[in-house]
């Protein structure tokens, strides 16, 4: 879509995706209180990277 706008406005598609991205950002910055989220809490394996790997 962004392309098509480009073509038709002379915009460059990127800007009209940097729109699109702050306005969904907004969006969700305005609902965020809503949003609840359990802190990520890792596990000893988890902490370990990937030392077990090699």
């Amino acid at each position: 879509m962004a392309v098509r706008l480009e073509k038709a406005f002379g915009t460059p598609a990127r800007e009209w995706l940097m729109r699109q991205l702050d306005y969904e950002l907004a969006e969700v910055m305005r609902r965020a209180k809503k949003i609840k989220v359990e802190p990520f809490q890792p596990t000893t394996t988890e902490c370990r990277g990937n030392d077990e790997r090699r």
